[in-house]
């Protein structure tokens, strides 16, 4: 049996911990408790007994921090564990380097993940004594890393500044992929001591998925880089569901990730019926669909962004707060499907039928497939079956402005994103968003926009005149 020694300056956590859990169950006794740093070596002196101090880091008259370099010099053999909240992260990150084994979240003491952390201090405890009985080595750990994905904004050399990189024996010892993505290799910790679980705890996972990757092996860092940007593009970016905190995988998975398993051309094909948009059947198996198929990340996303950029300028749109992002849209399939769901709702909140209201989000997906060629009315309105008068009456009510109206700015924006993400020469942009004269284009935008497209690729800022996507 552990005996054990609680150390928190307020009461009622002190009071819920040895409460709460079922200490006997894991072979470890609370003998003591204690309100600050003083008193704590007070009751070691007198206890020699104990093996396992949880002590809180922000107390009184002496703080946790001297806490523990106290123990760690007199009582060396004593386990550590550091109760911390979830702002005090940095605080626990030095804990570790202090001599900290693990980590208690005080928000755990309402759930039924404490036990299970107390189960595993337990065991590593354990472990260890069994060691220092039989003055063997215990058998070499599994190599693990992590590899984190960011959920949203947060960029991957924040958090590896931050977070990571005071845990390691070095700079290398963290890879940030991309501005979204980094992985940590477990055999290059500062401490043999600091744990997965530890790690995990530094790093905020409403904002980072990590994937455990057990076994994992050594490859220079361009190929782990290669290795893991591969996995994303063609696994986790379909896989990852909202309901997964953290991702198991093995090092042999990462060697070998699966392959896209069909063909684009029928997600395309029932992405640009719409019929999703009203069919709950459609809705869902149009998206499973996508997450068997795992088509290629960036052509997909390139598909999906060139339909929903259009449908900003729509006035039921408005109340939407977030869309995706211009040029990388969502970081996980998952995301893509909750805003669709968002979208679907929208869709179906027009007052016009959900036969006029499909034919209208298909004739705008039409204007932007057939820019090139130069698109009207007459023909869309055909295509879609609506009466020519009545298509015009309802484009307008639909859209708040005219067809011709919305059809321009949609040229402004693939203009614009062509002069500012590629070389091609002005002439072929023109040919590209219906325009001949590559003269009369230009005079075209700078009467939509206030520039000529020269200016706009040399790189002038956009104003609010400028950005016809802006309210």
């Amino acid at each position: 049996m552990i005996d054990a020694l609680i150390v928190d300056d307020e009461y009622f956590v002190r009071k819920g911990l040895i409460h709460m859990v079922p200490w006997e169950s894991h072979d470890i006794q609370i003998v003591g408790e204690a309100a600050n740093g003083e008193k704590a070596l007070e009751f070691l002196e007198e206890h020699p007994s104990v093996g396992l101090l949880i002590t809180d880091l922000t107390m009184p008259i002496m703080p946790g921090f001297e806490l523990i370099k106290e123990v760690k010099r007199r009582y060396p053999e004593v386990t550590i564990v550091v109760l911390t909240c979830h702002q005090d992260f940095h605080y626990a990150q030095e804990a570790i380097r202090l001599g900290a084994i693990d980590y208690i979240v005080k928000t755990e003491l309402e759930d039924a993940s404490l036990d299970h952390s107390i189960a595993r201090i337990s065991t590593r405890m354990k472990e260890e004594n069994r060691r220092t009985a039989r003055d063997i080595p215990l058998a070499p750990a599994e190599p693990w890393g992590i590899f984190f994905l960011s959920l949203g904004a947060e960029e991957a050399e924040k958090l590896r500044e931050e977070k990571l990189l005071p845990l390691m024996s070095s700079e290398e010892s963290v890879t940030v992929i991309g501005r979204k993505a980094l992985l940590l290799e477990g055999a290059r910790l500062k401490q043999p001591s600091i744990t997965r679980e530890a790690v995990l705890h530094t790093v905020n996972t409403a904002a980072w998925l990590p994937a455990v990757i057990h076994g994992m092996g050594a490859a220079p860092q361009q190929t782990l880089m290669n290795l893991f940007s591969e996995l994303y593009e063609k696994r986790l970016y379909y896989e990852y569901r909202f309901d997964v905190s953290v991702l198991e995988l093995t090092w042999k998975e990462i060697q070998h990730p699966l392959a896209s398993s069909g063909s684009m051309d029928m997600l395309e094909y029932n992405w640009k019926r719409f019929d999703w948009v009203y069919d709950d059947d459609a809705f869902r198996a149009w998206t499973e669909q996508v997450r068997i198929v795992k088509p290629p990340m960036d052509s997909w996303t390139a598909l999906l962004l060139g339909t929903v950029s259009a449908w900003r300028h729509l006035p039921l749109m408005a109340s939407l707060q977030e869309w995706p992002h211009p040029r990388q849209g969502f970081s996980f399939w998952e995301q893509w499907m909750q805003w669709l769901s968002e979208i679907r709702k929208l869709f179906r909140s027009e007052e016009l039928s959900q036969e006029v209201c499909l034919g209208l989000i298909r004739s705008i997906q039409m204007m932007m497939d057939e820019m090139s060629d130069g698109v009207g009315q007459t023909e869309l309105s055909r295509k879609v079956n609506i009466n020519r008068s009545y298509f015009s009456h309802c484009f307008k009510q639909f859209s708040s402005i005219s067809f011709h109206e919305l059809y321009n700015l949609l040229r402004i924006d693939r203009a614009m994103t062509l002069l500012q993400e590629t070389n091609q020469p002005i002439y072929m942009i023109s040919e590209a968003v219906g325009f001949q004269d590559d003269k009369y284009f230009s005079k075209f935008f700078r009467q939509q926009t206030g520039r000529l497209p020269r200016e706009v690729r040399l790189g002038g800022q956009l104003t609010t005149k400028d950005d016809p996507t802006s309210n």
